[in-house]
């Protein structure tokens, strides 16, 4: 009988602890949380739930790296920025400074809010949801029709920029360069526009900085190529 009383208090606590809690798988934190607390942190709820964007981010994301949050309009995708002074620790470490393969969503380590060009950078993986993956969206041009502008935001204040180029990179890391004179950036930009799997109307100037999100490409097309970097390009307007 003692046994049967053990055996059914095991099984009634395994249930009563499976209905509290739940591992947030998709922030690759496995961190376990009390129910209560669903849909008040990243990563717990669904990222096309337009709580998403309304999360306070201090909780998990506030560290001395943090530097702002990305958004895409027309959904409810926001992420919070980070930057170091190398590109190679958030390709490994989390928002919580802790090691991930999964990384996080990062600044190159050059750039400023006042350079020219900002390029940032997040991982994209087929099997595990990671932020950058809903770039994937633009492949379609439907999706980029309805989702034209990116937005940066920085100490409260709000930064604009519209797509005018999507593409993969298999070789030409030439987007990369920051360094140009007002005549080489504009011929740089028509270049970049020049590139893209969609035509666009946005007129390119050398007085307005461009901001490219960069991720591994995950469409078959380039699965020959070592390299493939998705890019989504825009201009700020």
């Amino acid at each position: 009988m003692k046994k049967f009383m053990y055996t059914f208090i095991f099984i009634f606590s395994i249930i009563l602890f499976g209905s509290c809690t739940f591992f947030n798988m998709s922030s690759e934190e496995y961190t376990i949380i009390h129910i209560d607390d669903i849909g008040k942190i990243p990563g717990v709820i669904k990222k096309e739930d337009k709580r998403y964007i309304e999360v306070n981010n201090s909780k998990f994301y506030n560290n001395k790296y943090f530097y702002g949050y990305l958004s895409i309009d027309n959904s409810s995708f926001k992420e919070p920025l980070y930057q170091y002074s190398d590109n190679d620790y958030f390709l490994t470490h989390n928002s919580n400074l802790k090691k991930k393969s999964s990384g996080a969503t990062y600044l190159d380590y050059r750039v400023s809010l006042n350079t020219r060009k900002i390029i940032i950078y997040g991982h994209n993986n087929n099997r595990l949801s990671l932020p950058f993956s809903y770039l994937e969206n633009y492949n379609d041009e439907e999706f980029y029709k309805e989702h034209k502008y990116l937005y940066l935001e920085k100490d409260n204040n709000i930064y604009k920029y519209e797509i005018f180029s999507i593409y993969v990179e298999t070789s030409d890391w030439i987007y990369t360069k920051l360094n140009f004179s007002d005549s080489e950036y504009l011929k740089h930009l028509k270049l970049l526009k020049s590139r893209s799997i969609y035509d666009s109307d946005v007129e390119l100037s050398s007085d307005k900085r461009t901001l490219i999100l960069q991720t591994c490409s995950k469409d078959k097309k380039y699965s020959k190529y070592k390299n493939k970097y998705l890019l989504i390009i825009a201009i700020e307007v």
